[in-house]
């Protein structure tokens, strides 16, 4: 009966042991790819510098969006320097950073940045730019970007308080074809002129003091 006690508990112990390695590894790695990232969009996401973007409190499911564009390369990958960390000017790419991630590991990334706050930037905008980026804001982006682009729960991103030199090279890459969007959006921004644009772009960055959890 003792030999069975024994085995019985031996097999228990040997499951725990099993089980908790994988949650401990799964944790680690989630710590290292979350440090990693923290070097170029801050901690927590929120990001200081225009290069790069405010990702703290957008949706999971758009960052899970947004890793799978860059593993099919649908959405541009551009070579940038690390701004900060032990890999200090170093150049890397979204497209390499996300290319050997698994899909549970991507998920644990999108969730944990999903509960950290969006902490809107801090930078200098054309006041005389809101109101006309206001209107074409109301006209052709309001459905898919609510409460004036700063809803994270309509799966789009966080358009208010995020960095305009971000948002710029963005619209660049819509125009030239390099970062694809839906259909729908295409027409709406078909229909938008270069000042419309930059009328949006200050309208957004005009939303300062923003913290969306």
């Amino acid at each position: 009966m003792k030999n069975i006690m024994g085995l019985v508990t031996a097999f228990y112990l040997g499951l725990i042991l099993v089980t908790a390695f994988p949650v401990e590894s799964s944790a680690a790695k989630l710590t290292e790819l979350v440090n990693s990232c923290n070097d170029c969009h801050g901690a927590a996401g929120a990001s200081r510098d225009p290069e790069f973007p405010i990702i703290g409190g957008l949706s999971a499911q758009y960052t899970i969006d947004s890793f799978a564009a860059y593993k099919d390369k649908t959405r541009p990958c551009e070579q940038v320097k690390y701004p900060s960390g032990p890999r200090l000017g170093e150049l890397s790419d979204m497209c390499k950073a996300v290319d050997k991630l698994t899909q549970e590991e991507i998920k644990q990334f999108a969730d944990y940045y999903a509960a950290q706050p969006f902490v809107s930037a801090v930078q200098a905008f054309d006041k005389s730019l809101i109101k006309r980026g206001e209107d074409v804001h109301n006209l052709q982006c309001v459905k898919c970007h609510e409460n004036a682009g700063s809803s994270a729960e309509d799966d789009s991103g966080i358009l208010a308080g995020q960095w305009m030199r971000y948002m710029e090279q963005q619209f660049d890459d819509y125009a030239a074809g390099k970062r694809q969007m839906p259909a729908k959006m295409k027409q709406k921004m078909d229909k938008l002129s270069a000042e419309d644009i930059k009328a949006l772009i200050h309208y957004y960055g005009s939303f300062q003091g923003l913290a969306v959890q």
